[in-house]
Protein backbone atom coordinates (compact mmCIF):
# COMPACT_ATOMS: atom_id res chain seq x y z
CA UNK A 1 0.00 0.00 0.00
CA UNK A 2 3.05 2.47 1.17
CA UNK A 3 5.91 3.39 -1.55
CA UNK A 4 9.52 1.70 -0.61
CA UNK A 5 11.30 4.45 0.40
CA UNK A 6 15.01 4.61 -1.08
CA UNK A 7 16.40 3.46 1.69
CA UNK A 8 19.97 3.57 -0.04
CA UNK A 9 19.91 7.18 0.06
CA UNK A 10 18.76 7.42 3.72
CA UNK A 11 22.13 5.63 4.76
CA UNK A 12 23.72 8.24 3.27
CA UNK A 13 22.13 10.81 4.83
CA UNK A 14 22.36 9.42 8.20
CA UNK A 15 25.66 8.24 7.97
CA UNK A 16 26.46 9.83 11.95
CA UNK A 17 28.05 7.83 14.62
CA UNK A 18 26.12 6.75 17.52
CA UNK A 19 27.04 7.78 20.85
CA UNK A 20 28.01 5.23 23.64
CA UNK A 21 26.16 4.45 26.37
CA UNK A 22 25.92 3.20 29.98
CA UNK A 23 23.80 1.00 31.35
CA UNK A 24 22.46 2.13 35.01
CA UNK A 25 19.91 0.73 37.72
CA UNK A 26 17.02 3.02 38.85
CA UNK A 27 16.45 2.51 42.64
CA UNK A 28 12.56 3.15 43.24
CA UNK A 29 10.96 2.53 46.83
CA UNK A 30 9.20 -0.79 45.88
CA UNK A 31 7.09 -2.23 48.95
CA UNK A 32 5.80 -5.97 47.87
CA UNK A 33 3.21 -8.30 49.20
CA UNK A 34 5.10 -11.49 50.27
CA UNK A 35 2.72 -14.03 48.82
CA UNK A 36 -0.55 -12.53 46.32
CA UNK A 37 -2.06 -16.06 46.78
CA UNK A 38 -1.66 -15.14 50.11
CA UNK A 39 -2.99 -11.76 49.77
CA UNK A 40 -6.00 -12.42 47.83
CA UNK A 41 -7.26 -15.21 50.85
CA UNK A 42 -6.76 -12.72 53.61
CA UNK A 43 -8.94 -9.97 51.31
CA UNK A 44 -11.52 -12.08 50.62
CA UNK A 45 -11.86 -13.51 53.90
CA UNK A 46 -11.95 -10.15 55.94
CA UNK A 47 -15.75 -10.04 57.65
CA UNK A 48 -17.25 -7.48 56.17
CA UNK A 49 -16.18 -8.78 52.17
CA UNK A 50 -16.83 -12.88 53.57
CA UNK A 51 -20.55 -11.93 54.34
CA UNK A 52 -21.12 -11.73 50.47
CA UNK A 53 -20.25 -14.94 49.90
CA UNK A 54 -22.43 -17.52 50.29
CA UNK A 55 -23.05 -21.77 48.64
CA UNK A 56 -24.81 -21.62 45.27
CA UNK A 57 -24.00 -18.05 44.20
CA UNK A 58 -22.58 -17.49 40.51
CA UNK A 59 -20.22 -15.27 40.45
CA UNK A 60 -18.74 -13.07 37.13
CA UNK A 61 -14.83 -12.05 37.80
CA UNK A 62 -14.28 -9.38 35.43
CA UNK A 63 -10.63 -9.14 34.37
CA UNK A 64 -9.11 -6.92 31.93
CA UNK A 65 -7.06 -6.33 28.83
CA UNK A 66 -3.99 -5.16 30.58
CA UNK A 67 -1.22 -7.51 31.72
CA UNK A 68 -1.44 -7.18 35.82
CA UNK A 69 1.56 -8.19 38.07
CA UNK A 70 0.84 -11.78 38.85
CA UNK A 71 -2.42 -11.91 37.04
CA UNK A 72 -2.64 -15.67 36.23
CA UNK A 73 -1.87 -16.31 40.34
CA UNK A 74 -4.73 -13.26 41.69
CA UNK A 75 -7.42 -14.22 39.27
CA UNK A 76 -6.19 -18.45 40.15
CA UNK A 77 -6.49 -17.64 44.06
CA UNK A 78 -9.91 -15.65 43.70
CA UNK A 79 -11.45 -18.44 41.60
CA UNK A 80 -10.12 -21.18 44.66
CA UNK A 81 -11.51 -18.88 47.30
CA UNK A 82 -15.36 -18.76 45.58
CA UNK A 83 -15.21 -22.47 45.54
CA UNK A 84 -14.05 -22.84 48.83
CA UNK A 85 -17.11 -20.69 50.06
CA UNK A 86 -19.34 -23.16 47.57
CA UNK A 87 -19.52 -20.56 44.71
CA UNK A 88 -19.78 -20.41 41.06
CA UNK A 89 -17.20 -18.61 39.79
CA UNK A 90 -16.73 -17.67 36.00
CA UNK A 91 -14.31 -15.21 34.29
CA UNK A 92 -16.03 -12.25 31.94
CA UNK A 93 -13.31 -10.19 29.79
CA UNK A 94 -13.71 -6.71 30.87
CA UNK A 95 -11.87 -4.71 28.10
CA UNK A 96 -13.94 -2.55 26.57
CA UNK A 97 -13.74 -2.71 22.59
CA UNK A 98 -10.16 -4.06 23.04
CA UNK A 99 -9.24 -7.38 21.55
CA UNK A 100 -10.64 -5.81 18.18
CA UNK A 101 -13.98 -5.63 20.38
CA UNK A 102 -14.61 -9.30 19.42
CA UNK A 103 -15.69 -12.08 21.36
CA UNK A 104 -12.29 -14.66 19.83
CA UNK A 105 -10.36 -11.67 20.31
CA UNK A 106 -11.05 -10.83 23.69
CA UNK A 107 -10.64 -14.38 24.99
CA UNK A 108 -7.36 -14.37 22.77
CA UNK A 109 -5.97 -11.01 24.91
CA UNK A 110 -6.66 -13.33 28.49
CA UNK A 111 -4.86 -16.38 27.47
CA UNK A 112 -2.17 -14.42 26.23
CA UNK A 113 -1.97 -13.27 29.64
CA UNK A 114 -1.94 -17.03 30.94
CA UNK A 115 -5.75 -16.62 31.83
CA UNK A 116 -7.06 -19.65 30.34
CA UNK A 117 -10.02 -22.45 31.88
CA UNK A 118 -7.21 -24.76 32.77
CA UNK A 119 -4.97 -21.78 34.64
CA UNK A 120 -7.37 -20.28 36.62
CA UNK A 121 -9.82 -23.16 37.22
CA UNK A 122 -13.13 -21.62 35.94
CA UNK A 123 -15.13 -21.26 32.36
CA UNK A 124 -14.35 -18.08 30.11
CA UNK A 125 -17.61 -16.83 29.34
CA UNK A 126 -17.24 -14.24 26.44
CA UNK A 127 -19.75 -11.70 24.63
CA UNK A 128 -20.49 -8.29 23.19
CA UNK A 129 -24.19 -8.08 24.39
CA UNK A 130 -24.99 -5.92 26.85
CA UNK A 131 -28.26 -4.27 28.40
CA UNK A 132 -28.76 -0.65 29.24
CA UNK A 133 -28.62 -0.50 33.15
CA UNK A 134 -29.26 4.05 33.15
CA UNK A 135 -28.50 6.98 32.17
CA UNK A 136 -26.13 9.52 33.21
CA UNK A 137 -27.17 13.23 33.59
CA UNK A 138 -26.26 14.61 30.56
CA UNK A 139 -28.34 11.20 28.77
CA UNK A 140 -25.73 9.08 27.84
CA UNK A 141 -26.69 5.67 28.15
CA UNK A 142 -24.72 3.35 30.40
CA UNK A 143 -24.13 -0.35 29.69
CA UNK A 144 -23.47 -3.50 31.18
CA UNK A 145 -22.22 -7.31 29.83
CA UNK A 146 -25.19 -9.52 29.67
CA UNK A 147 -23.63 -12.24 30.96
CA UNK A 148 -22.43 -10.58 34.21
CA UNK A 149 -25.71 -9.32 34.85
CA UNK A 150 -27.01 -12.28 35.21
CA UNK A 151 -24.86 -13.65 38.07
CA UNK A 152 -25.43 -13.49 41.24
CA UNK A 153 -22.52 -11.63 42.18
CA UNK A 154 -20.05 -9.23 40.15
CA UNK A 155 -16.70 -8.56 41.19
CA UNK A 156 -14.17 -6.62 39.52
CA UNK A 157 -10.48 -7.34 39.69
CA UNK A 158 -8.28 -5.03 38.57
CA UNK A 159 -4.91 -2.79 39.11
CA UNK A 160 -5.25 0.71 40.07
CA UNK A 161 -2.75 3.28 38.40
CA UNK A 162 -3.29 6.75 36.80
CA UNK A 163 -4.85 7.13 33.33
CA UNK A 164 -2.96 7.77 30.55
CA UNK A 165 -5.37 10.43 28.97
CA UNK A 166 -7.06 12.11 31.53
CA UNK A 167 -6.98 13.33 35.44
CA UNK A 168 -9.44 13.22 38.18
CA UNK A 169 -10.30 11.49 41.52
CA UNK A 170 -10.61 7.98 40.27
CA UNK A 171 -8.69 6.94 37.24
CA UNK A 172 -7.96 3.37 36.39
CA UNK A 173 -9.17 1.15 38.71
CA UNK A 174 -12.44 -0.84 39.59
CA UNK A 175 -14.84 1.45 38.77
CA UNK A 176 -13.59 1.94 35.18
CA UNK A 177 -13.57 -0.99 34.75
CA UNK A 178 -17.48 -1.75 36.03
CA UNK A 179 -18.63 1.31 33.98
CA UNK A 180 -16.21 0.77 31.03
CA UNK A 181 -14.63 -2.33 31.01
CA UNK A 182 -18.31 -4.45 31.56
CA UNK A 183 -19.71 -1.93 29.39
CA UNK A 184 -17.76 -3.91 26.28
CA UNK A 185 -17.88 -2.03 23.15
CA UNK A 186 -20.84 0.15 23.36
CA UNK A 187 -20.21 0.85 26.98
CA UNK A 188 -16.59 2.19 26.01
CA UNK A 189 -18.14 4.22 22.92
CA UNK A 190 -21.12 5.42 25.20
CA UNK A 191 -18.91 7.28 27.94
CA UNK A 192 -15.85 8.00 25.50
CA UNK A 193 -18.39 10.30 23.87
CA UNK A 194 -17.78 13.66 25.30
CA UNK A 195 -14.19 13.14 25.43
CA UNK A 196 -11.41 12.45 28.07
CA UNK A 197 -11.75 15.78 29.98
CA UNK A 198 -14.77 14.49 30.92
CA UNK A 199 -14.11 10.82 31.56
CA UNK A 200 -13.94 10.94 35.83
CA UNK A 201 -17.30 12.77 35.61
CA UNK A 202 -18.93 10.22 34.10
CA UNK A 203 -17.21 7.26 35.95
CA UNK A 204 -18.39 9.37 39.26
CA UNK A 205 -22.20 9.23 37.71
CA UNK A 206 -22.10 5.79 36.70
CA UNK A 207 -20.99 4.68 40.42
CA UNK A 208 -24.70 4.88 41.70
CA UNK A 209 -26.47 3.31 38.59
CA UNK A 210 -23.83 0.53 38.80
CA UNK A 211 -24.76 -0.26 42.51
CA UNK A 212 -28.29 0.25 42.24
CA UNK A 213 -28.53 -2.30 38.94
CA UNK A 214 -25.17 -4.64 39.19
CA UNK A 215 -25.02 -7.13 41.72
CA UNK A 216 -21.49 -5.67 42.67
CA UNK A 217 -20.75 -5.80 46.60
CA UNK A 218 -17.30 -5.44 46.26
CA UNK A 219 -14.11 -5.79 43.97
CA UNK A 220 -10.24 -6.77 44.50
CA UNK A 221 -7.74 -3.87 43.51
CA UNK A 222 -4.31 -3.99 43.14
CA UNK A 223 -1.31 -1.51 42.93
CA UNK A 224 2.10 -2.57 41.89
CA UNK A 225 5.18 -0.87 42.55
CA UNK A 226 8.23 0.46 40.11
CA UNK A 227 9.32 -3.44 39.26
CA UNK A 228 5.84 -4.34 38.18
CA UNK A 229 5.24 -6.08 41.67
CA UNK A 230 2.10 -6.29 43.17
CA UNK A 231 2.75 -3.78 45.95
CA UNK A 232 -0.82 -4.03 47.75
CA UNK A 233 -4.23 -6.00 47.23
CA UNK A 234 -7.29 -4.37 49.27
CA UNK A 235 -10.79 -5.86 48.60
CA UNK A 236 -12.88 -2.53 48.51
CA UNK A 237 -16.84 -2.95 49.84
CA UNK A 238 -19.11 -1.23 46.77
CA UNK A 239 -19.76 1.55 49.80
CA UNK A 240 -16.35 2.34 50.09
CA UNK A 241 -14.88 2.06 46.32
CA UNK A 242 -14.55 6.13 45.88
CA UNK A 243 -12.31 7.11 48.76
CA UNK A 244 -10.82 3.88 48.81
CA UNK A 245 -9.62 4.10 44.96
CA UNK A 246 -8.65 7.85 45.28
CA UNK A 247 -6.53 6.92 48.65
CA UNK A 248 -4.43 3.59 46.12
CA UNK A 249 -4.00 6.59 43.44
CA UNK A 250 -2.25 8.50 45.02
CA UNK A 251 0.13 5.23 46.16
CA UNK A 252 0.04 4.21 42.92
CA UNK A 253 1.44 7.62 41.98
CA UNK A 254 3.93 7.43 44.18
CA UNK A 255 5.34 3.94 43.89
CA UNK A 256 5.45 3.60 39.87
CA UNK A 257 8.39 3.79 37.87
CA UNK A 258 9.33 7.00 36.28
CA UNK A 259 12.28 8.91 34.44
CA UNK A 260 13.92 11.44 37.24
CA UNK A 261 14.28 14.12 34.27
CA UNK A 262 12.78 17.34 33.25
CA UNK A 263 14.01 17.20 29.58
CA UNK A 264 16.09 14.62 27.45
CA UNK A 265 16.91 14.85 23.77
CA UNK A 266 15.78 11.56 22.58
CA UNK A 267 13.82 8.37 23.95
CA UNK A 268 14.56 5.08 22.65
CA UNK A 269 11.67 2.21 23.83
CA UNK A 270 11.95 -0.78 22.76
CA UNK A 271 8.77 -2.26 22.50
CA UNK A 272 4.99 -0.57 22.33
CA UNK A 273 2.33 -2.86 23.32
CA UNK A 274 -1.37 -2.82 24.90
CA UNK A 275 0.01 -5.02 27.69
CA UNK A 276 2.65 -2.02 28.54
CA UNK A 277 0.31 0.40 28.50
CA UNK A 278 -3.42 1.53 27.42
CA UNK A 279 -1.70 4.38 25.15
CA UNK A 280 0.88 1.44 24.30
CA UNK A 281 3.82 3.45 25.85
CA UNK A 282 2.70 5.10 29.06
CA UNK A 283 2.46 9.06 28.73
CA UNK A 284 3.26 9.12 32.78
CA UNK A 285 7.05 7.84 31.41
CA UNK A 286 7.12 9.65 28.29
CA UNK A 287 5.25 12.93 28.87
CA UNK A 288 3.27 12.55 25.53
CA UNK A 289 -0.55 12.70 26.11
CA UNK A 290 -2.25 11.86 23.50
CA UNK A 291 -5.27 13.68 24.71
CA UNK A 292 -3.15 16.86 25.41
CA UNK A 293 -2.60 16.59 28.93
CA UNK A 294 0.81 18.43 29.71
CA UNK A 295 3.31 16.10 31.02
CA UNK A 296 6.44 16.20 33.34
CA UNK A 297 8.59 15.36 30.79
CA UNK A 298 9.82 17.32 27.78
CA UNK A 299 11.38 14.79 25.14
CA UNK A 300 12.75 16.23 21.40
CA UNK A 301 12.53 12.88 19.86
CA UNK A 302 11.31 9.61 20.65
CA UNK A 303 12.32 6.31 18.32
CA UNK A 304 9.59 3.16 18.44
CA UNK A 305 11.75 0.35 17.79
CA UNK A 306 8.87 -2.95 18.29
CA UNK A 307 5.81 -4.30 19.46
CA UNK A 308 5.30 -6.97 21.70
CA UNK A 309 3.86 -9.82 20.78
CA UNK A 310 1.20 -9.63 23.25
CA UNK A 311 -0.10 -6.61 21.72
CA UNK A 312 -1.15 -9.02 18.82
CA UNK A 313 -0.78 -5.91 16.34
CA UNK A 314 -2.18 -3.08 18.41
CA UNK A 315 -0.23 -0.09 18.03
CA UNK A 316 -2.37 2.83 19.57
CA UNK A 317 0.28 5.12 21.00
CA UNK A 318 2.55 4.80 18.20
CA UNK A 319 1.85 7.92 17.00
CA UNK A 320 3.02 9.63 19.66
CA UNK A 321 6.53 8.60 18.86
CA UNK A 322 8.13 10.34 16.07
CA UNK A 323 9.99 7.32 14.25
CA UNK A 324 10.28 3.92 14.22
CA UNK A 325 11.05 0.94 12.10
CA UNK A 326 9.44 -1.10 9.21
CA UNK A 327 9.02 -4.02 11.14
CA UNK A 328 6.39 -2.10 13.68
CA UNK A 329 4.45 -1.12 10.51
CA UNK A 330 4.43 -4.35 8.91
CA UNK A 331 3.43 -5.89 12.52
CA UNK A 332 0.67 -3.38 12.91
CA UNK A 333 -3.15 -4.90 12.82
CA UNK A 334 -5.24 -1.76 11.56
CA UNK A 335 -8.57 -2.52 12.53
CA UNK A 336 -7.78 -3.55 16.12
CA UNK A 337 -5.65 -0.24 15.99
CA UNK A 338 -8.14 1.73 14.80
CA UNK A 339 -10.98 0.33 16.48
CA UNK A 340 -9.33 1.13 19.95
CA UNK A 341 -8.68 4.92 18.59
CA UNK A 342 -12.42 5.16 17.15
CA UNK A 343 -14.04 4.04 20.47
CA UNK A 344 -11.77 6.29 22.85
CA UNK A 345 -12.15 8.91 20.36
CA UNK A 346 -8.43 10.09 20.40
CA UNK A 347 -6.85 9.94 17.06
CA UNK A 348 -3.41 10.95 17.45
CA UNK A 349 -1.69 8.01 18.85
CA UNK A 350 -2.85 5.68 15.55
CA UNK A 351 -0.39 8.28 13.56
CA UNK A 352 2.03 6.26 11.59
CA UNK A 353 5.39 7.84 12.08
CA UNK A 354 8.29 8.27 9.63
CA UNK A 355 10.00 4.39 9.80
CA UNK A 356 13.32 3.89 8.75
CA UNK A 357 14.42 -0.34 7.74
CA UNK A 358 16.20 -1.08 11.19
CA UNK A 359 16.84 -0.05 14.78
CA UNK A 360 20.11 1.83 13.95
CA UNK A 361 18.58 4.06 11.13
CA UNK A 362 15.69 4.96 13.21
CA UNK A 363 17.89 5.90 16.27
CA UNK A 364 20.32 7.64 13.67
CA UNK A 365 17.09 9.67 12.11
CA UNK A 366 15.98 10.86 15.72
CA UNK A 367 19.16 11.71 16.57
CA UNK A 368 20.17 13.27 13.76
CA UNK A 369 16.28 15.50 13.24
CA UNK A 370 17.27 16.76 17.15
CA UNK A 371 18.24 20.82 16.63
CA UNK A 372 21.44 22.09 18.04
CA UNK A 373 22.35 18.96 19.73
CA UNK A 374 25.86 17.72 19.17
CA UNK A 375 25.14 13.94 19.07
CA UNK A 376 28.37 13.16 21.23
CA UNK A 377 26.39 15.13 23.72
CA UNK A 378 23.04 13.95 23.42
CA UNK A 379 20.93 13.04 26.76
CA UNK A 380 19.30 9.84 25.29
CA UNK A 381 18.03 7.16 27.50
CA UNK A 382 17.43 3.75 26.01
CA UNK A 383 14.55 1.53 27.64
CA UNK A 384 13.08 -1.27 27.14
CA UNK A 385 9.19 -0.13 27.55
CA UNK A 386 8.05 2.44 29.67
CA UNK A 387 7.04 -0.46 32.53
CA UNK A 388 10.45 -2.00 32.70
CA UNK A 389 12.57 1.03 34.16
CA UNK A 390 14.54 -0.15 36.71
CA UNK A 391 17.32 -0.99 34.02
CA UNK A 392 18.15 1.39 31.46
CA UNK A 393 20.71 2.05 28.80
CA UNK A 394 22.19 6.20 29.15
CA UNK A 395 24.22 7.89 26.42
CA UNK A 396 27.71 8.56 27.81
CA UNK A 397 27.53 12.47 28.13
CA UNK A 398 24.15 11.71 30.66
CA UNK A 399 25.73 9.87 32.40
CA UNK A 400 27.92 12.01 33.48
CA UNK A 401 25.21 14.37 35.15
CA UNK A 402 23.68 11.16 36.49
CA UNK A 403 27.11 9.99 38.38
CA UNK A 404 27.15 10.49 42.05
CA UNK A 405 23.35 10.57 42.77
CA UNK A 406 22.37 7.57 44.91
CA UNK A 407 19.69 6.66 43.11
CA UNK A 408 21.50 5.13 40.00
CA UNK A 409 24.08 2.68 39.83
CA UNK A 410 26.20 2.18 36.85
CA UNK A 411 26.50 -1.54 35.41
CA UNK A 412 28.87 -1.33 33.11
CA UNK A 413 31.13 1.25 31.48
CA UNK A 414 30.50 3.21 28.40
CA UNK A 415 30.60 1.01 25.33
CA UNK A 416 28.90 1.12 21.51
CA UNK A 417 25.66 0.27 21.19
CA UNK A 418 25.09 -3.33 20.40
CA UNK A 419 23.46 -4.28 17.02
CA UNK A 420 22.66 -7.95 15.74
CA UNK A 421 23.68 -8.35 12.00
CA UNK A 422 20.24 -6.86 10.69
CA UNK A 423 20.50 -3.14 12.69
CA UNK A 424 18.35 -4.31 15.56
CA UNK A 425 19.30 -2.77 18.77
CA UNK A 426 20.00 -5.57 21.50
CA UNK A 427 18.72 -3.71 24.75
Amino acid sequence: MLTQPDYTRWQRLLDLPLPRWVRVRQTFRAPQEPSVAAAVRRELARPEIRQYLRPELSVAIGVGSRALASMPVLVAAAVSFLRETGCHPFIVPAMGSHGGATVEGQRQLLAGYGITEESVGAPIRSSMEVVEIGRLGNNLPLYFDRLALQADLVIPLNRIKPHTAFRGAVESGLLKMLAIGLGKHAGAQSLHRDGFPHLSQHLCEAYPILCQQVPFRFGLATVENAREEVAHVEAIAAEALLPREAALLQSARQWMARLRFEQLDVLVVGYLGKNVSGSGMDPNVTGRFASGIQGDIAIGKIAVLNLTPETHGNALGLGMADVTTERVVRKMDLDSTWINAFTSTVLPGTRIPIFMPDDRMAIQFALRTCNQVDPQQVRMICIRNTLELETIAVSEALWGEMGGRPEYERLSEAEFMPFDPDGRLIL
